[in-house]
C-alpha cells in the first residue's frame, strides 16, 4: 500500500480505463486517454483492474486487453 504505479502507452488508441465491476471498489485507476504516462498511488490492500477502453471488456477480463495489480498489506 502506498506504492506508485506508472502506466507508459499511447492512450489515444489503447485508453487505460478501471474496471468497475470487477476487483476491489473503489478502484483508485484513473481513466486516461490522450498522453503517454500516467501514475497513481494506490493507497489500500485489494485487487485494481484495468483494461484497454478499445480492446478490453468490462463484462469479461479475459481474452482481452486487461491486467490487475494486487496491493498486499
Amino acid at each position: 500500500a502506498g506504492t506508485q504505479i506508472t502506466w507508459t502507452g499511447a492512450f489515444a488508441s489503447h485508453p487505460l480505463v478501471p474496471f468497475s465491476s470487477l476487483g476491489t471498489q473503489p478502484n483508485p485507476i484513473p481513466s486516461k486517454s490522450t498522453g503517454a504516462t500516467v501514475s497513481v498511488t494506490l493507497p489500500a490492500s485489494g485487487a485494481f483492474g484495468y483494461r484497454c477502453g478499445y480492446h478490453g471488456s468490462e463484462v469479461e477480463a479475459s481474452g482481452s486487453m486487461c491486467g490487475a495489480i494486487f496491493v498486499v498489506p
